[in-house]
């Protein structure tokens, strides 16, 4: 047996191969030709929907991480309403990259639906040069996507974003917010607060009603569910149009 722990959500690839005591014929052992690979996709998680509004007293309370070093604090004498997250300009960072990042969350069974990320954000300005950022990202299949990005070309009170994360949809994933620039004496604060990640299923779709003395029939369709994350199937041909009697028979054969 194999543990592997405290893995980030995406696929693995394993392979096994036995490893034989060949002595005294050479003198080393030999491994065997590896077994594998097989994936493994990591689902687990928080369910869906998730909602933080920092009501439990410190950043790790539902199992946040942040930058090692990081000028993230959990902030009581702010929020929308009280209490938030606070990433503050001190102590100041020269071409940083501070990320806030959340648990795992599960989005497994959310494959007929959209996935959206709410956040409320505040940004209290210091230089409006452009160059400090609140960078919202998603990891999924193991890569750090940017989902959107916030800059600090003026200051912004408390504003909704609202998000489409939806290519996480079918999987387990994790959202970051990063923030990064070229000096943080440039701002003052961003404030992050009420983080609502959840997903909206597809609807039924062509609706129709029919009318027949005291008898209403509606009727619908199915919604729109894809079955897979690539393009739709279609046949393959390999064909010059050419008509044969037989394939590999060496002539006619009644089946």
């Amino acid at each position: 047996e194999y543990y592997d722990l405290n893995l980030n959500p995406g696929t693995y690839n394993y392979k096994v191969d036995a490893m034989y005591n060949v002595s005294p014929f050479t003198p080393s052992p030999d491994n065997s030709q590896p077994a594998g690979p097989v994936a493994v996709a990591l689902q687990c998680g928080y369910p869906l929907p998730f909602f933080e509004p920092w009501n439990g007293g410190s950043l790790g309370y539902q199992n946040w991480t942040e930058s090692i070093g990081t000028n993230w604090s959990f902030n009581t004498a702010f929020g929308n309403p009280t209490p938030c997250a606070d990433f503050s300009w001190e102590p100041i960072k020269t071409n940083y990259h501070d990320s806030l990042i959340t648990p795992t969350i599960n989005a497994s069974m959310w494959t007929c639906a959209e996935i959206f990320c709410d956040f409320d954000v505040k940004l209290v300005n210091q230089n409006p040069t452009g160059n400090e950022k609140l960078t919202v990202m998603v990891l999924a299949n193991g890569n750090w996507i940017p989902k959107a990005e916030l800059t600090n070309a003026s200051a912004m009170n408390w504003t909704t974003k609202h998000i489409d994360i939806s290519n996480v949809k079918g999987k387990a994933f994790k959202v970051c917010f990063r923030a990064n620039g070229a000096n943080s004496a440039s701002i003052l604060h961003w404030y992050v607060d009420n983080v609502h990640i959840y997903g909206v299923c597809h609807p039924p779709v062509t609706l129709a009603g029919h009318q027949n003395q005291f008898t209403t029939t509606l009727t619908w369709v199915a919604p729109d569910c894809p079955s897979g994350s690539g393009p739709p199937p279609q046949w393959i041909h390999w064909d010059d149009g050419t008509n044969f009697d037989a394939i590999g028979t060496g002539g006619a054969v009644e089946f």
